[in-house]
């Protein structure tokens, strides 16, 4: 065990590799990787081993390991999303090449963007970032805050659950016909001319037409191929396809259909899984 494992904070973490380019684990040179992978083994403890790309600690974060799930919560990007200092930033396979991308947030950002601390982000040296959303996953947070604030054990408390709500609008309560836990219910439960809002009344599901969906949200492929069609329902031409457990934004969604932000053009939301 290395002697630095467990001993130290965020701050004396960044202070220490900030401006430095370290090849942790020895195995393909210097990568983000291996700044999230000494994060976790310096500052909580964790040691890791192969747990394949830099997405996977997002996507299949209990594939190789209970560590991260055990002492990490879990929390998507949506657009009213903000990374908090001491999270763990992921994004997609989407991004360099299928490999996605690892960070340390600082804390600060809007909804807009956001900072992190890179290893391997235009340089391999350690460097405090600026990033939009794009293909991002969101984040792992600490349950134990101690070693971010130093303060024990505050801010602890589990994300309230999400619970999405079926209006016609936002602002018209009196409208809803349902809420769910589950955004796949109340997907399945929308009628036309309704839409679904997450509890920030952000629209992340839509039966109405010209809805936008926030500034763009996330959404994983559920099919195994899936069209995508040159306009909002299956009348219109295909002009390509994507594949199972890609994710992509969607920017505004038409009577159960997404606009992908790329411009390609338009997908089935009954085979699309929010992140």
């Amino acid at each position: 065990m290395s002697s630095l494992t467990n001993t130290m904070t965020y701050e004396t973490f960044i202070a220490k590799f900030a401006g430095k380019a370290i090849d942790y684990d020895g195995a393909a040179g210097v990568q983000c990787v291996d700044l999230a992978k000494m994060y976790l083994d310096y500052v909580f403890g964790i040691k890791v081993g192969a747990w394949g790309d830099a997405h996977s600690y997002y996507d299949e974060w209990t594939k190789y390991s209970s560590k991260l799930k055990e002492n990490f919560y879990r929390i998507p990007n949506t657009p009213s999303f903000i990374p908090q200092k001491g999270d763990i930033a992921v994004w997609s396979p989407n991004l360099n090449g299928g490999w996605g991308h690892i960070a340390i947030c600082t804390g600060e950002g809007t909804t807009s963007y956001f900072y992190s601390y890179d290893q391997n982000w235009g340089t391999k040296t350690c460097v405090k970032i600026r990033h939009n959303y794009n293909y991002f996953y969101g984040v792992l947070r600490p349950k134990d805050q101690s070693k971010i604030t130093g303060k024990k054990n505050n801010s602890t408390t589990k994300p309230v659950t999400q619970i999405y709500r079926i209006r016609t609008a936002w602002n018209k309560p009196a409208s809803q016909i349902g809420a769910y836990s589950s955004l796949e219910s109340a997907k399945k439960n929308c009628k036309s001319g309704y839409s679904v809002f997450d509890a920030n009344g952000n629209v992340v599901y839509s039966r109405q037409t010209g809805v936008s969906v926030g500034s763009g949200t996330l959404y994983k492929v559920t099919a195994n191929v899936l069209n995508i069609r040159a306009g909002a329902g299956t009348n219109h031409k295909i002009v390509g396809t994507i594949k199972k457990n890609g994710v992509y934004t969607i920017v505004e969604v038409s009577n159960g259909w997404g606009r992908l932000k790329s411009g390609a053009g338009w997908v089935s939301m009954a085979y699309m899984k929010q992140y």
